[in-house]
């Protein structure tokens, strides 16, 4: 059932499904972020920032009375300044999310005050379900266009891939050729073609982002993360190492003790399993924390270490429930791969082009619930006279 209601910015009759009210929209007429209700119309964006500034009054009067801004606080422990969209300049002070009552909300949910663009980071204890139901109303709308991203990268994927074949085979064919400059070769066309890969994942990332933000979509987006591809590839190698440290002291270190003392070929094996089941929960739980870095590098622009300790302090609250989204997600896409078997196998390459649209929207999503920004479903329509 669909509910009418008015745009207060521009006066838009517009409709809403039912079951979307209390959720974030835009008016496709004057792209106005509101929360829609049957009960009054739009002006509710206008009160909820409302109440927003003023509750921030009232906590940072509580907290001057509590002594906390004298001095006691470092600045490192403070939020950097916030852009007051009501009276259109910067203010400072400590911007610490003030907890809001929303009726909408999940019972599991603890919302921060939002933000509409790339900006302050508020970090938000997200439910699944929210999540979910959230990238799914995104993918009904923008399928299409997630898909050709998709298609997009991997075409790009595909011709780096064919082109390194090529020049593999032609420094093979060289007559004479020294068989270590064959080698560094091989290597640095394997990097360069990783590169590539990595460059444009980035930039996949960026137009699921845009997508989730309500922007249109432009898919040259797909190539315009160079300017984060330092930050990102140091940002990489700097988890790949962490992880790479955890594993080489839970397997590697005691499957050498056990070389070293001259072990049988069965205590060893035993020994580096018991090593990966010791070191799986560890493995796990530092991924996780550190599963945002990537997004907070082009999004953020952050630092190598500032988006690791962004991502950590973003998923600290989470790491269950980013567990178990990761088990759902997984989920999903083992379903959708044997129901792409099941239709005469034919159909295995429009699900899982659908299925590499939908993870990125899950993790574009996510991501920004976890930095408390907003996620603007498009279940709004304007009526026509």
């Amino acid at each position: 059932m669909a509910v009418e209601l008015s745009c207060s910015q521009c006066q838009a009759v517009l409709r809403i499904a039912e079951e979307n009210l209390g959720k974030k929209s835009r008016c496709p007429n004057c792209q106005h972020v509101f929360i829609a209700s049957e009960h009054s119309d739009s002006s509710l964006a206008s009160e909820e920032g409302s109440l927003s500034r003023e509750d921030a009054l009232v906590a940072s009067s509580k907290e001057v009375d509590q002594g906390l801004l004298s001095g006691e606080e470092s600045a490192e422990d403070r939020f950097s300044p916030l852009h007051d969209p009501l009276l259109g300049e910067d203010v400072a002070g400590d911007h610490s999310p003030v907890e809001e009552h929303n009726p909408y909300a999940p019972a599991s949910a603890v919302f921060s005050e939002p933000n509409a663009e790339v900006g302050e980071i508020c970090p938000t204890v997200i439910a699944i379900d929210t999540v979910i139901e959230s990238s799914w109303v995104l993918f009904k709308h923008f399928w299409a266009m997630a898909v050709v991203t998709v298609i997009i990268v991997a075409g790009v994927n595909y011709g780096v891939g064919f082109i390194q074949n090529l020049l593999s085979i032609a420094v093979g064919a060289m007559p004479g050729i020294d068989p270590v400059i064959q080698v560094g070769v091989q290597f640095f066309l394997a990097a360069l073609a990783w590169l590539v890969g990595f460059w444009v994942q980035l930039g996949q990332s960026l137009v699921m982002l845009d997508i989730c933000r309500g922007k249109g979509v432009d898919f040259a987006r797909v190539f315009s993360a160079g300017s984060s591809m330092l930050s990102a590839v140091g940002a990489m190698l700097v988890v790949v190492c962490l992880l790479g440290l955890l594993v080489a002291l839970f397997v590697g270190l005691p499957v050498a003790v056990a070389l070293t003392f001259g072990q049988e070929p069965d205590v060893i094996m035993l020994v580096g399993l018991i090593g990966v089941g010791l070191g799986l929960i560890p493995f796990i739980i530092l991924s996780i924390r550190l599963s945002m870095t990537q997004l907070l590098v082009i999004d953020q622009r952050c630092g190598p270490w500032d988006a690791i300790a962004i991502s950590w302090r973003i998923t600290q609250d989470n790491k269950m429930t980013l567990f178990l989204l990761l088990l759902v997600v997984s989920a999903i896409s083992v379903i959708a791969f044997i129901v792409g078997l099941l239709a005469c196998i034919l159909g295995l390459i429009p699900t899982m082009l659908a299925v590499g649209a939908f993870v990125p929207l899950v993790y574009a999503v996510t991501y920004l619930n976890l930095t408390g920004q907003i996620t603007v479903l498009p279940e709004v329509q304007a009526v026509r006279a």
